[in-house]
């Protein structure tokens, strides 16, 4: 995004022949480094916008947020940082949050199963009506109409009409 700005201020400023002419960006192995770190970022990108789709900001704030504990604790370790009480403190309070945040989602997941569960455990609605063609006449010889439309559940709890026409009088 700051891309078109920068390049004005390059021809503003008459940087554009000093950046054009730098060796390094003749290199073709830098070149292709910075390519190929482009469409890495744009991948990490596109995978960042499906995970806030499949669940929600919430969860890929905090999911965020939780990869820094682990990354402050191999911290401390490799730079053999001291564990001060603020430090522990503040790995411990990270974990906790985390913890309570996906302990309390879960059993919000868990209580609305079990109401889709025992939403879907109702019998299939039927609902009387008539089924004609427009000119009056059945779809073809010795085919009746259906005289009702059956309502049945699906697996994620929305009901979708089914209507036909059949050679018998019941839907099987």
């Amino acid at each position: 995004l700051s891309l078109p700005f920068v390049t004005s201020l390059m021809f503003i400023f008459d940087e554009a022949p000093a950046v054009f002419h730098e060796t390094q960006l003749q290199d073709t192995g830098l070149v292709m480094m910075l390519l190929f770190s482009g469409f890495i970022s744009f991948g990490i990108s596109l995978s960042s916008f499906w995970c806030v789709k499949s669940t929600s900001p919430t969860t890929y704030s905090i999911t965020g947020s939780l990869n820094k504990i682990p990354l402050a604790f191999v911290g401390m370790v490799i730079f053999d940082t001291p564990a001060t009480p603020s430090n522990v403190f503040s790995v411990l309070l990270g974990l906790v949050g985390g913890v309570l945040y996906s302990w309390t989602k879960q059993k919000h997941l868990s209580k609305a199963t079990k109401e889709t569960k025992e939403a879907s455990r109702s019998d299939d609605v039927e609902v009387d009506i008539e089924i004609s063609s427009r000119s009056g006449r059945d779809v073809d010889e010795g085919a009746k109409p259906l005289n009702h439309v059956t309502f049945p559940h699906s697996s994620f709890g929305t009901k979708t009409p089914v209507i036909g026409y059949s050679s018998k009088q019941s839907i099987d």
